[in-house]
């Protein structure tokens, strides 16, 4: 189960999704724009093992390791390539052998088989992780990540865990939220000091 900005959805043990919330820019995946008062079936999704929400956009990563993604599509955070909404799930081209998917609140995160971290979407304050600050609306790999067991991301942030027990993190900064000591953004992976 997975919680998003303004829905939720939850991945069943048949390797389906159900969702329900809001569904304005179709982040229920049931095809519509209408609001999920109960949970709705995610349409053309099987083999469902893990899910990542954003604000408004929804992503899942099936058994076979690729990811497919629906909903607000604004600022390319479906990583289709394009900038348009989407009320059914879309793959993810350039993700294969996904090992998690996450959601912030316009990006989206795929840890790789090969322990690297690939991201796309909006890229305020650095969140893709690429050294830049450019949206980008297909998969862009995270700069300097390596042995990347887990990763994790809230709205305008990101973080991952490597096999060495480091934590590296991304993103916006604000509060000190990356844990470097700092309030200052960062467009890639900077360790979290302990």
């Amino acid at each position: 189960i997975a919680a998003g900005g303004s829905h939720v959805c939850a991945a069943l043990e048949d390797g389906t999704v159900r969702c329900w919330g809001p569904n304005r820019v179709g982040q229920l995946g049931d095809g519509t724009s209408i609001n999920g008062m109960t949970p709705v079936t995610v349409l053309g999704l099987s083999g469902v093992v893990g899910l990542g929400l954003g604000q408004s956009h929804s992503c899942a990563r099936l058994v076979d390791g690729t990811v497919q993604c629906w909903g607000d599509n604004s600022s390319g955070q479906l990583g289709d390539g394009t900038t348009r909404s989407r009320a059914v799930p879309a793959v993810v081209p350039g993700v294969s052998s996904a090992t998690q998917v996450v959601g912030g609140a316009n990006h989206a995160c795929a840890l790789r088989g090969d322990s690297s971290v690939a991201c796309w979407g909006s890229n305020q304050s650095g969140v893709l992780g690429n050294g830049s600050t450019s949206g980008n609306s297909l998969p862009t790999t995270v700069i300097g990540l390596t042995g990347t067991v887990s990763i994790t991301s809230y709205y305008f942030h990101t973080c991952a865990l490597t096999s060495t027990g480091e934590v590296l993190c991304w993103g916006a900064n604000g509060e000190g939220r990356l844990g470097d000591g700092s309030n200052m953004s960062r467009a890639v992976p900077t360790p979290v000091l302990w």
